[in-house]
Order: C-alpha cells, then sequence, then structure tokens
C-alpha cells in the first residue's frame, strides 16, 4: 500500500508518462486488489501489443476470478515473448484458481478433515489471496480435529501479509497456550521474531527468535533472521553458525548462501567467500545469481580465467540479463580485451540504464 501511495503522489507531481513507471503503477495496484484501476492505467498510454502489458492483465483477471479472460490473455503473451518460465508460473496460479471451487465443494463434505483445510487454504495462499487462507483456518479452527494448529497457520499468513501487529498477537496466544504442540509453538516463536524484527523491536525478536532455533528446530528462515540481528552486533562467529543451519535445513533458499559469502567477506575471508558459492553451485545447480557472485570474486582475486569462464556460463543461462552482461564486460576490461568489454558494457547499460 506504501509503495502504490509514493507512485500516486509521483502520478501527480510528474505524470506517468514513463512506461516502466505505468507499469510498476499496474503491478502495485493489482497486489493491493484495485484491479479495475490496473486495468485503466494499463489501457492508456500503454501498447495493446505490449508483452508486459498482457501479463499484467492477466494477473489483474486472475485476481479478479475471471478466469476465462485470464487464459486470453495469458496465451497472447506468450504469442507476444513473455518467457515460459513466466507464463508457466501464471498458468500453475490459474489452474489453481479453477481448483479452487471443487476443493471449496470437497471440504463442506467434510468439514472435520483438518487435511481439507491446509489443501485449500494453501491454493489460496499460492494465488496470492492471504485472507481467503486465513478464512479457511479461522472457519476450521472449530470444526476440524487439530484445529487447534490452525492458529499457527493464521499467524504464519498474516506476517506474510504485512499484518504484523495482529500475527504478534495470535503468536503471543499460541506461545502462552498449554494446549498446542511443541512443533507449533517453535512457528509462533518464529512468527514473533520476525514480527518484532520488522517493528524494528530487535531485542523482542532476538529474544523470541533464540525460542525459534532450538536444537532440533526446522525452520530455515528464523535462523537466517537470527543471524542478521546478531551479525549487526558484531557476533560474526554466531551468525556464521545460524547461517550453516539454515543452509542445512533448506539447501535450495540462495539468499543464505548470498548473507553467509557476504559475513566471509567482510573478515576478508576470500577462501570461505569461494567455498560457500562453490557449495550453493553444487546444490544448486545453474544457480544465475551465485554463479555470476563467484565471477565477480575470482575477478577480484585477479584469476580472470575463471571469472570469465563462470561469467560466460552465466550469459549462456542468461543472455540477456544485464548484470551477467555487466560483470562479463568488467571481466574482459580486467583482462585488457577492451573491444569485448565495451561490447557487453554497452549492452548492459542498454538493457538496465541505471545498472
Amino acid at each position: 500500500k506504501r509503495q502504490v501511495q509514493y507512485l500516486q503522489r509521483s502520478n501527480a507531481r510528474y505524470g506517468l508518462d514513463d512506461p516502466m513507471i505505468r507499469k510498476l503503477f499496474a503491478t502495485e495496484l493489482i497486489e493491493v486488489g484495485r484491479t479495475q484501476h490496473a486495468r485503466e492505467i494499463l489501457r492508456s498510454g500503454l501498447g495493446a501489443s505490449d508483452p508486459d502489458v498482457m501479463f499484467l492483465m492477466a494477473k489483474s483477471y486472475l485476481s479478479d476470478g475471471d478466469q476465462a479472460l485470464a487464459e486470453e490473455y495469458i496465451d497472447a503473451a506468450l504469442e507476444a515473448g513473455v518467457s515460459a518460465d513466466a507464463i508457466e508460473a501464471q498458468r500453475a496460479e490459474l489452474s489453481t484458481a479453477l481448483q479452487i471451487k471443487e476443493l471449496m465443494n470437497e471440504l463442506q463434505a467434510s468439514p472435520g478433515d483438518a487435511r481439507r483445510y491446509h489443501v485449500l487454504a494453501g491454493a489460496h495462499e499460492f494465488v496470492g489471496n492471504f485472507d481467503a487462507a486465513i478464512s479457511v483456518y479461522e472457519d476450521g479452527l472449530d470444526k476440524a480435529v487439530g484445529g487447534l494448529s490452525f492458529q499457527t497457520q493464521i499467524a504464519r499468513l498474516l506476517f506474510k501479509k504485512g499484518d504484523t501487529q495482529r500475527a504478534i498477537e495470535v503468536a503471543t496466544g499460541i506461545v502462552d497456550s498449554e494446549e498446542v504442540s511443541a512443533e507449533s509453538q517453535l512457528q509462533a516463536y518464529a512468527v514473533l521474531g520476525m514480527s518484532w524484527a520488522l517493528q524494528r523491536e530487535m531485542k523482542k525478536a532476538e529474544r523470541a527468535l533464540e525460542q525459534a532455533t532450538v536444537e532440533g528446530s526446522q525452520l530455515a528462515p528464523a535462523f537466517y533472521e537470527l543471524a542478521k540481528i546478531k551479525s549487526s552486533k558484531g557476533e560474526t562467529s554466531v551468525a556464521i553458525q545460524l547461517l550453516q543451519s539454515a543452509i542445512d535445513i533448506d539447501s535450495s533458499s540462495l539468499r543464505y548462501y548470498m548473507a553467509l559469502a557476504a559475513l566471509y567477506k567482510q573478515s576478508n575471508n576470500i577462501e570461505k567467500v569461494v567455498a560457500v558459492y562453490e557449495d550453493g553451485i553444487a546444490r544448486n545447480p545453474g544457480s544465475l545469481q551465485l554463479i555470476n557472485n563467484l565471477a565477480l570474486v575470482h575477478m577480484g582475486q585477479g584469476e580472470n580465467e575463471k571469472a570469465l569462464s563462470l561469467a560466460l556460463e552465466a550469459l549462456e543461462l542468461a543472455p540477456d540479463n544485464a548484470r551477467v552482461l555487466n560483470t562479463l564486460g568488467r571481466v574482459h576490461s580486467r583482462g585488457q580485451d577492451h573491444k569485448q568489454a565495451i561490447r557487453y558494457l554497452e549492452q548492459a547499460v542498454d538493457l538496465q540504464p541505471c545498472l
């Protein structure tokens, strides 16, 4: 909502002549449910054949629940050149939206089955309708066997939608209860800690996250958030241990590797930085961001052949990525191949002038 307000002020002051600002404005309007306004923005001053416009139109209709029109715009966006990955993600949302009615009918037939509440709420969450997901869990609190555990999911969803105050209220009720499971209490402490952190109540956040990361916890985001707090206090060794635990729990989250590498870089332990990135790439083959960052590390160490090999690997994965092109240009510049450096740097600037 704050982003929409900022863009509204920008519109009032400068207008929406910049197509990128117009698309950004429409995107944020869709996120807060103002889909009709978003479509008006998209239709005025933007080309009807613009792939991004078609993609956002599909997203707006999907948000409204109009699957037929969403499908039409998805097909048009694919024909116009939107990436297949983006289209598949949109189709997955559409497919889930189509299943929601069926899932609701199944839940009505078995209102005491906790699993059906989780499935329906998960479908709503997948398409970004957090309020509907919360309502499903609230409806099942007194109906389903094991419904007390739904409180944890409600707290998590409130945090995810940005309502940290209500998330704190619900999570506090869970940790104070003697009726919920130990796992639910851990999850509630995680929500409390991350919510307090967003409210800049760092002492409260730290205490809650320490409770969420006790031995046996599998809550990787809690380890990550606590690591950020410890790092800010200068407790680097503790932060490193916490981030390594987060990676061991969830090796697919690239931000954990990035944070761990950054800590080692602060202490100028480049050997460890390289090891972290190599570990991340080994566990996540084709991870563009890690490959590109490792290329920059080798470049900084004067290891140009390794840097060039990695930069070319990244280019093969994403030939139109401005950051990759920028890295390749810089590597060529270090290697005194100025002609190639200029070529790739110009391409990078064309794609992203503010890079």
